[in-house]
């Protein structure tokens, strides 16, 4: 990012990785992205804080794990309700799609999951946690990375055993176009040091 860009538009570029990423991002991370020093991402942050503070349903989180898009407290009522109307309904054919990778991959990285299905998966991983089916855990490997899970709660609602008593569970864990796919997502984080939905 060159040197003249003024404060805005490295708010404006942070707001679009927050938004895409869905998770926090430290700002070392978003200092590489965007091809500037940590301090110029510190004004960003700020002209971005002050900017959604005036009039938004979001405001930005900041934390030791990084910085998130989060709601707006004023607006909790009506997110509680879209999301225990989500819960109430059945899956979305995303949603099942979502989840089925999880199934048969996991546990994998967001983007694994993206790779497989080509579209932003960050939403609906984070709708199947919030309903119970999927779990998110911290990589061994790299801390900066999420990993999900298909849990118990998930066996329980299909009435399995264990996660290889799903439907051709072999074929599709060792499946060769989905494991080139996740190897290919997986370089291209090692090369970033980062992944997008990471820490």
């Amino acid at each position: 990012m060159p040197e003249e860009i003024i404060p805005e538009e490295v708010a404006s570029a942070i707001e679009a990785l927050l938004f895409i990423s869905g998770e926090p991002l430290d700002i070392k991370t978003i200092a590489v992205l965007l091809e500037c020093d940590e301090e110029r991402i510190n004004v960003g942050l700020d002209a971005l804080t002050a900017r959604i503070s005036v009039a938004s349903g979001l405001k930005l989180l900041r934390a030791p794990e990084g910085v998130q898009l989060v709601t707006n407290e004023k607006q909790s009522a009506l997110v509680d309700r879209f999301l225990k109307r989500g819960m109430r309904e059945q899956l979305s054919p995303a949603a099942s799609e979502t989840l089925a990778i999880v199934a048969y991959r996991g546990p994998i990285h967001r983007a694994g999951v993206e790779a497989i299905r080509g579209v932003n998966c960050s939403f609906t991983l984070r709708l199947l946690t919030m309903r119970g089916l999927v779990d998110r855990f911290t990589s061994e490997k790299d801390s900066r990375i999420f990993l999900y899970r298909i849990n118990a709660e998930f066996l329980r609602h299909l009435g399995l055993v264990k996660i290889e008593d799903l439907p051709d569970y072999q074929n599709f864990r060792q499946h060769e176009g989905m494991t080139n796919l996740e190897k290919t997502a997986e370089i291209a984080i090692n090369k970033s040091g980062v992944e997008e939905g990471t820490k």
